[in-house]
């Protein structure tokens, strides 16, 4: 079959598409038999979707194919519309006029490249099934994207490779995206966040990154010597201790995260670590493309993260609580600008934050940057160096209110609005302070791990005084700001400079 050949079953959404019928082979015609049958149960069930791509690889289709169904919300009808070697390259006004909640259909990419293309409602994506060597089954939920083949499911952590191939991962996905954005937008001004899920839970990597590193070479992990004895330290650190699930993080997990074994959690960080090469390769494609283009040296880069990740330490799983682990992330800046040769390759040790991504931005681009924005400019660190009134603390907060999956709000008896902390840490002490709880206050020189709070020792009564104020100056200063700078005159509205 011609790689531009689509078989379309009717559908008045898709009329023009309908029109460019191909030859319809018998294997197409079994497969679209099999779509069309009775015994589909709409309500119960979606299992068959991933069937109709499996019958596809039984009946040996080397093709591309996506499968649409035609009305999602009619559980009586039994037409779709297939689409053979689908490919992609713009997005302007394809279906998105016609079809509410419906993606782009497919345009064109270089042929071989495999993609993954949802078309169809996001929360409950339709089959989409894609790859350079035939038909794969993709998953219909964004929990199964990682699934362990059935005969390798693991209670836990696993170096076993997820069932969806490297090509078909949400990785690759959002890379397609990304590229076919950028071929969209040649020759014009663009502007693109590409934001990766991964690493994410479910902590399972596809072949070859599920074993690209070893269990023994991860850093050992940092917690106390039981879980007991962590959670002594603090109510909200008990409560986490006690309630997070290995099932939030793992296929089949079913303990707490706390009783994962030494081992257990190396294996985890080995999987992680892959999942962030699979990042690097992929982000690495980007870039290559904008070297081919020539749009390399114009473009401004910031790789960054929402969140750290507690990965065991302090038999904790996930972005939660006050250490250190779920707040530390990676900020890189690939200035283009001749002005910032001198420093690159440079690592900064002063304290940047989340904030300052926005304002680095909009300097970059000449831009003024609004007078109410907290954070301030990294570029002076890829030119001339760290200005002299640099912040010299960290600041981060935490909401910890009852979420569906952990319920800390209803375990401690805290009322939803004093479920928060805060936090200010320099390199020599961290100062963590709760609305409802007792506060921390840890000595990082002599206990960087954070295992002793020294709030009871007369020693450091002084010292968590100064750093309670600091807290205090920080709040003040970063209040709501939102009129900030602006006063009413008699002339109208003014704009103050800072």
């Amino acid at each position: 079959m011609n790689k531009d050949d689509i078989i379309a079953l009717p559908n008045p959404h898709l009329r023009e598409r309908s029109k460019k019928v191909g030859i319809v082979s018998p294997e197409v015609r079994a497969l679209i038999a099999y779509m069309q049958s009775a015994t589909i149960d709409w309500e119960e069930s979606r299992e068959h979707e991933v069937g109709v791509a499996l019958a596809a690889i039984q009946l040996d289709i080397p093709l591309r194919i996506v499968v649409i169904r035609n009305d999602f919300d009619n559980k009586d009808d039994k037409t779709f519309t297939v689409f053979i070697n689908p490919v992609i390259t713009k997005y302007e006004g394809a279906m998105e006029e016609d079809y509410e909640g419906c993606l782009s259909v497919p345009e064109f990419t270089p042929e071989g490249e495999p993609a993954i293309y949802v078309l169809g409602d996001p929360e409950q994506p339709l089959l989409v099934a894609t790859g350079s060597e035939g038909v794969a089954a993709l998953p219909l939920s964004s929990q199964a994207l990682s699934l362990l083949p059935a005969s390798s499911v693991q209670a836990s952590c696993t170096a076993e490779p997820a069932v969806i191939p490297k090509e078909l991962s949400d990785t690759a996905w959002f890379t397609e995206r990304s590229l076919s954005y950028l071929r969209g937008h040649a020759g014009k001004p663009w502007f693109l966040h590409l934001g990766y899920y991964r690493p994410h839970p479910p902590f399972i990597a596809p072949a070859p990154y599920n074993a690209m590193y070893r269990p023994e070479d991860m850093p050992k992990v940092v917690r106390a010597s039981s879980p007991a004895e962590e959670a002594k330290q603090n109510a909200l650190l008990a409560h986490y201790v006690k309630e997070v699930k290995q099932a939030s993080f793992f296929q089949d997990g079913k303990a707490p995260g706390s009783e994962m074994t030494e081992a257990e959690v190396a294996q985890m960080r080995a999987t992680y670590c892959g999942l962030m090469s699979e990042i690097d390769d992929h982000l690495g494609r980007v870039f290559d493309y904008l070297k081919q283009t020539g749009q390399w040296d114009d473009t401004l880069i910031v790789f960054t993260c929402d969140h750290g990740e507690q990965l065991g330490d302090h038999h904790l799983l996930g972005k939660i609580g006050y250490f250190d682990e779920s707040y530390r992330i990676p900020m890189i800046v690939r200035d283009p600008r001749a002005e910032a040769n001198s420093s690159r390759g440079s690592i900064v040790d002063k304290f940047t934050e989340t904030i300052d991504t926005m304002p680095t931005v909009l300097e970059w681009l000449g831009l003024e940057v609004p007078r109410q924005c907290d954070g301030r400019s990294l570029l002076p660190f890829c030119e001339a160096g760290a200005p002299s009134d640099w912040r010299t603390e960290a600041h981060y907060e935490f909401d910890f209110r009852d979420l569906f999956y952990t319920r800390p709000e209803t375990s401690l008896g805290i009322p939803m609005d004093k479920c928060s902390l805060a936090v200010v840490q320099d390199e020599a002490f961290k100062y963590v302070h709760f609305a409802a709880l007792p506060p921390l206050f840890f000595d990082l020189q002599k206990d960087p791990g954070q295992f002793v709070n020294r709030v009871g020792d007369p020693a450091y009564a002084g010292r968590m005084a100064e750093y309670a104020a600091k807290m205090l100056d920080w709040r003040l200063g970063f209040a709501e700001r939102t009129l900030t700078g602006y006063r009413a005159t008699p002339r109208g509205l003014e704009v103050r400079a800072a």
